[in-house]
């Protein structure tokens, strides 16, 4: 962030994350799981086959974007008085002025963290709309793919052996609880319960 007489810029590290053939929706998930198999040989489960839920078609953005400067946008706006407690209008505080004064400014940011993600589950930056969206993208949430790869990477090896096929196949694969493998949901037969084991 910087400033003279008549001019302001915000400007920051802006990167565009490219999928590069992952998914950008669930109606995609046939075509890659095909490749997938070609690739691997077998069944496994794709690994990244969540990717999608990290594109907001509305916006036409992917959470792991890097929007250095629309953080630094934000943050000017931030210092303006505005604030973002909740998403949509009723979490927002955008204070009225005639005016917005043009302070001397001459700062550059480098966050403590490079992975500013609190993960909420259920809060979906694809699937949660255009607010939710919106708020994360206030909040300067960041996802670090450059550190940490491009995730959604979750639940180990249940995501890999989901499939039908990988359960038909390999059933040695799979817990075995009172003489039947546990294929169902959570490793679980479908019925099943604690009192079962």
């Amino acid at each position: 962030m910087a400033s003279g007489s008549n001019w302001l810029a915000l400007v920051g590290r802006d990167r565009n994350f490219e999928p590069k053939g992952q998914l950008r929706g669930r109606e995609d998930l046939p075509r890659l799981m095909a490749e997938w198999d070609k690739v691997t040989g077998s069944t496994w489960e794709y690994p990244y086959n969540q990717v999608w839920k990290e594109y907001n078609k509305e916006l036409d953005l992917w959470e792991k974007d890097e929007r250095g400067s629309l953080n630094a946008v934000y943050d000017y706006l931030y210092q303006q008085g505005m604030r973002g407690y909740l998403p949509g209008e009723l979490g927002e505080i955008v204070p009225h002025k005639p005016t917005i004064e043009l302070a001397a400014v001459d700062k550059t940011v480098r966050p403590d963290f490079a992975l500013r993600y609190p993960y909420q589950y259920g809060k979906r930056f694809g699937g949660g709309g255009r607010e939710e969206a919106l708020w994360q993208l206030r909040l300067g949430f960041n996802e670090a793919p450059d550190l940490i790869g491009i995730g959604y990477i979750a639940h180990g090896t249940g995501q890999i052996l989901a499939r039908e096929e990988m359960k038909k196949a390999h059933p040695e694969y799979y817990a075995l609880i009172n003489g039947k493998r546990a294929t169902g949901t959570l490793g679980l037969e479908p019925g099943w319960s604690d009192q079962h084991l």
